[in-house]
């Protein structure tokens, strides 16, 4: 792990990610950011409107006076949005987004770092569920990508998937009626892993990820009544780290 001196501030990488994006091109979506652990490129993946239809682009810039290289993840005739980004420890690179349909899907695609060479797409939603709004986490071991789900009428379903070469079913962590924003994230920090979800507007859903026994916790809730969703995602941070 890098000490603390070693890592590079958020505020940096984002504004190196502003500065990576040919200016004529213009994003639908804020770029989202990580650094190559392997070889320190800042990579970025966002939504690039392309003759009315908007696509999912890769972009990684060596640093150094190097040349950027841009890559169209998808071309689909559909609208895609949300890119997310992560890295494994080896420097392969996963990409995620939700494409636009009658029923949306939620896809991977993933770059061999080792190759340079880009896989095909693979749907990571179950076929017959609508799903977006994906989100990235690599543990050390495996892949996670959570995301939301159509439930039953009205309601929203939050999904996790760890992707590895055997297929693994969905896993519906919770269910919420909340119609803003659920802002899915996952939490990786000290050896604790965990998804939270705004089930409502004054609680946070969330749960936790068991290694030993490769299962998650029971869904809990964090009201925010008196304050607000940040400081209930603190709270539920601080039970899990303990400080």
């Amino acid at each position: 792990m890098k000490s603390k001196k070693d890592r590079i501030p958020l505020k940096i990488i984002l504004l190196a990610s502003a500065m990576l994006l040919p200016a004529s091109l213009s994003a639908l979506d804020p770029p989202a950011s990580t650094v190559n652990p392997l070889n320190g490129y800042i990579e970025t993946a966002d939504t690039l409107s392309q003759g009315g239809t908007y696509n999912i682009r890769h972009a990684a810039n060596p640093g150094g006076g190097e040349p950027m290289v841009v890559t169209m993840v998808s071309t689909d005739t559909a609208d895609e949005y949300g890119a997310r980004i992560v890295n494994n420890p080896a420097g392969d690179t996963y990409v995620a987004w939700w494409r636009d349909l009658a029923t949306d899907e939620v896809r991977i695609r993933t770059r061999n770092q080792a190759t340079g060479s880009w896989g095909s797409a693979t749907q990571v939603s179950d076929s017959g569920t609508g799903s977006r709004k994906p989100e990235l986490v690599h543990d050390g071991d495996d892949l996670w990508v959570a995301f939301e789900g159509d439930g039953g009428p009205g309601e929203v379903d939050i999904i996790v998937r760890t992707i590895r070469d055997d297929p693994v079913p969905v896993l519906i962590l919770g269910t919420t009626t909340f119609t803003g924003d659920i802002d899915i994230r996952m939490h990786l920090e000290t050896g604790h892993f965990w998804i939270s979800w705004v089930d409502d507007d004054c609680a946070v859903g969330w749960s936790e990820y068991d290694g030993t026994s490769e299962s998650w916790s029971v869904a809990a809730y964090e009201s925010c009544d008196s304050d607000s969703v940040g400081d209930a995602r603190g709270r539920i941070r601080t039970e899990l780290l303990g400080s």
